[in-house]
């Protein structure tokens, strides 16, 4: 089986949100080990960096933490909940080495109530993108 990369984009703002949401995707797949978290890092200092590791390392998964050039949004418009972080997820495919093929991209605030692999196993053929309607509850 192929490593499962899931990116998040978060700063130090979003840890504990971030922390939950790796906690549920983990508890609940069977291919812990199987997994690569890739943090598109908006601003993480090194305390949390290191709770991070250890909660991926607890369930022997692998984390990487991606820097960005921040230049690349100099004139991104940013207001409201709108900040540079939004737009992170579109450069995604630039982060990534040519032997990575497909990546899942997950909101740093979800609850993850089923095993990744799941949708990591979804064909989505050529397409580029592919999208799951989020259940409320």
């Amino acid at each position: 089986m192929k490593k499962i990369n899931v990116v998040f984009a978060t700063d130090n703002y979003y840890i504990q949100h971030l922390a939950t949401t790796l906690t549920s995707m983990l508890v609940n797949t069977q291919y812990a080990d199987q997994i690569i978290v890739n943090i598109i890092d908006g601003g993480i200092d090194d305390k949390n960096k290191r709770y991070l590791s250890r909660l991926t390392n607890k369930y022997q998964s692998d984390i990487k933490f991606l820097k960005i050039d921040h230049n690349v949004f100099k004139n991104a418009v940013v207001n409201g909940h709108i900040t540079v972080a939004s737009y992170y997820r579109i450069i995604i495919a630039t982060l990534f080495e040519t032997d990575v093929n497909k990546a899942i991209y997950l909101d740093s605030d979800l609850i993850i109530r089923h095993d990744i692999y799941e949708f990591w196993s979804t064909d989505i053929g050529d397409y580029a993108v592919g999208a799951i309607k989020i259940n409320e509850y």
